[in-house]
């Protein structure tokens, strides 16, 4: 009988980010270190939001964090393994494409990437185990996934 053991790095740290400590779950994936939770912020009415538009992504990300670039999301797609793509994964918040819509909650995430091009984004289907990637409005509102400088 074969016993499979699959190993993979998951730390809990605190960080201190816009006046809040908030516990952020790492995994380490290829050459870097990723918070496997999406980036939120709160409102002036202390709503809880995870989507950016490119502008605030850019400065989103917490002290000794950035918003990856695309040889980071390319590094993280060519390293998956099937347990950290679940992990990483886990959840599928669509896209804000202006304040009031949210579209294709339940089945695709987007993320903002950092690049001289300011529309890209990579996004994960929950139909496939493709990390894909094009461009978007930079108007329009993603989630954002930081990576440890």
């Amino acid at each position: 009988m074969r016993v499979i053991i699959l190993f993979f790095l998951l730390i809990v740290v605190s960080c201190t980010s816009n006046s809040q400590k908030n516990a952020i779950k790492i995994l380490a994936i290829g050459e870097n270190e990723w918070m496997i939770t999406n980036l939120i912020k709160v409102d002036s009415l202390g709503n809880k939001i995870d989507f950016f538009t490119y502008k605030e992504a850019l400065n989103a990300c917490p002290e000794g964090w950035h918003l990856p670039t695309i040889n980071e999301w390319n590094n993280l797609k060519n390293n998956l393994k099937e347990i950290d793509v679940n992990l990483f994964f886990s959840s599928y918040k669509g896209i804000k494409i202006n304040d009031t819509t949210t579209s294709f909650v339940g089945k695709v995430t987007y993320y903002w990437a950092q690049s001289s091009e300011p529309h890209t984004y990579f996004f994960k289907s929950q139909s496939d185990s493709l990390l894909r990637f094009s461009s978007f409005d930079e108007n329009y509102s993603l989630c954002v996934r930081c990576v440890k400088d």
